[in-house]
């Protein structure tokens, strides 16, 4: 009998640590949407719902929709560690699994040609996954900005491949050659931070609404993340063998004082990912970031800035309560905060003095541990 680990769906889509608990925070800007429903005929019954997942073997992620997913979610991976993961669903019928959330020596590897299991009990279903290659030979997933079609290679027999722009909301086929494919013309050029997913949706097996094996793709968009604690500041996407320079300034005279930390290193590979590049900064102790100052990263003719937020975390492990405080506040500015292989939200500072508290127990049933 196999192993099961259990896990919550995070909320975030940010780089796991591999320390036991983490907690990490990121103040961004939310995107605003408007959701417009229309009402149903008095007389009209609600459509039965399909559980649908798809599979994506260069993220290693598995993820179920359309509603249909009652809780808790057992997925079964040939060949990996503990033969079956088990996942909760978001409240909606709805889930997602990743490698990561797991220890290092218990994570699955989804490759194509294997054939993954997803049962909630009642429904049962199977994907083998296809042979979906997006942007050879630059991928596996990123897309250089300006691109305005995006192209890979497939067997087409195996199912329909269509490429979408989630940034957007378009949706484009392909055309095939042989076993390369090339999707229609996009409404214009991508651009940095966009992204999407192409799929390729199975043929009929039998089992209801067809599962798809699917890769995420996105354009490189050069960002900053500062680690005041520790000292650090990274960033992340600038191509690999570009200089990128350090500045870090204090604020004063009502604008910025000349920088008093200036360091140029070359951006590279990470040592996780292949198709991610960063560049390492350490500030040193005996002149520190502080709140307020000002970090400016370039290169390449990219510059990206980042004032540094007041921010504090406490952790109180035996009331399973993450709480602290943030300069940054009201307006669309919200907090993410998670645990490392286990569940996390968004959470609203408040309006009038920037604390914010999160119950782990209360919201999701977790205990935190050390």
């Amino acid at each position: 009998m196999s192993a099961v680990r259990s896990v919550y769906p995070s909320a975030s889509e940010g780089h796991r640590s591999r320390t036991a608990t983490l907690i990490r925070i990121l103040t961004v800007l939310a995107m605003i949407g408007a959701l417009l429903f229309v009402a149903p005929a008095a007389s009209a019954q609600p459509a039965p719902v399909e559980p649908v997942f798809g599979a994506d073997p260069v993220h290693d992620i598995i993820d179920g929709w359309s509603g249909g997913w009652a809780s808790p979610v057992t997925v079964s991976v040939p060949g990996s560690p503990l033969g079956d993961y088990q996942v909760h669903t978001d409240g909606n019928g709805n889930f997602q699994m990743r490698a990561e959330w797991w220890p290092e020596n218990e994570r699955f590897d989804l490759v194509p040609g294997m054939t993954v299991t997803v049962s909630d009990g009642a429904t049962t279903k199977t994907l083998t996954i296809s042979d979906l290659v997006v942007n050879p030979p630059d991928g596996p997933y990123l897309i250089p900005a300006g691109a305005t079609t995006i192209s890979g290679t497939a067997v087409e027999a195996a199912g329909t491949v269509t490429v979408e722009v989630h940034s957007r909301d378009e949706h484009r086929a392909v055309t095939f050659a042989g076993t390369d494919w090339t999707s229609e013309p996009f409404s214009g050029p991508l651009g940095a931070g966009e992204f999407g997913v192409v799929t390729q949706t199975e043929l009929d097996d039998g089992e209801g609404a067809p599962d798809q094996t699917r890769i995420f793709w996105r354009v490189p968009n050069p960002n900053v993340i500062v680690f005041p604690v520790s000292q650090q500041v990274h960033g992340y996407e600038w191509a690999a063998g570009v200089g990128v320079t350090l500045e870090v300034a204090r604020p004063g005279g009502g604008g910025w004082l000349p920088p008093f930390h200036t360091e140029t290193l070359t951006s590279a590979v990470s040592g996780w990912d292949p198709s991610l590049t960063i560049v390492d900064f350490a500030v040193p102790e005996g002149d520190p970031m502080l709140p307020g100052d000002l970090v400016t990263l370039s290169g390449d003719g990219i510059i990206r800035t980042h004032v540094v937020i007041d921010l504090s975390v406490d952790v109180d492990g035996d009331a399973n309560v993450v709480s602290g405080s943030t300069s940054l506040f009201g307006g669309d500015a919200y907090l993410d905060v998670w645990t490392d292989n286990g569940p996390g939200t968004s959470v609203v500072p408040s309006e009038t003095d920037g604390s914010f508290s999160l119950d782990f127990w209360a919201e999701f049933g977790h205990d935190l541990q050390p």
